[in-house]
This record gives C-alpha cells, structure tokens and sequence, in this order.
C-alpha cells in the first residue's frame, strides 16, 4: 500500500529509494490512518466508512460517475486499526 519494498536490511521506499521504518500500522490508529490517506492519494474518490465495537468493519467505497456503480473494498479487525490496514490492502489487490 504504501510503495515499499523489502530487503535484506528493512525496507525501502521506491518513490525515494530511502530505507524506511516499519510502522506499527495494525496497532495504532494513527498510524494506520496513514493508510487511508494513501488510499485517498492512489484511488481518487475512495472514501472510508468504519463501524463497529468488539469487531470493527472498514470499508473503502467509491460511487463511479454517473452510474449507480460502487467499488468497495471492506474488511474486519479486533481493532478499528487492523480493520483499516485490511480493507487497504484489499483496495491494492493484497490478500
């Protein structure tokens, strides 16, 4: 999701080819919304809907133009966290 890969030594950013920190995504809200903006940032028109209490439900949705089509990309998480990083990796194709 956010353009890094992995290497022997950590991991490094491709847009700047700078070796970066792996964040505590899954853990911490904050953080994880680093990945809603990098949603925003890569798939214009996504917006992210989350719900939830003892099991939360994220969901990354676009209404396409001028149709009654919309994608969405939703998963579920113990934390509202982890349910982000879930839907955002689901938005990128990841599994």
């Amino acid at each position: 999701v956010m353009g890094w890969k992995r290497t022997a030594t950590g991991w490094v950013d491709e847009g700047t080819g700078k070796e970066t920190a792996l964040k505590p995504f899954s853990t911490d809200l904050t953080t994880a919304w680093t990945l809603a903006e990098r949603i925003f940032e890569l798939e214009r028109g996504f917006r992210l809907q989350i719900e939830g209490s003892k099991t939360w439900r994220a969901r990354f949705y676009k209404s396409v133009a001028m149709t009654l089509e919309t994608r969405e990309f939703s998963a579920t998480g113990s934390t509202p966290a982890e349910a982000i990083c879930l839907a955002a990796l689901a938005v990128r194709g990841v599994s």
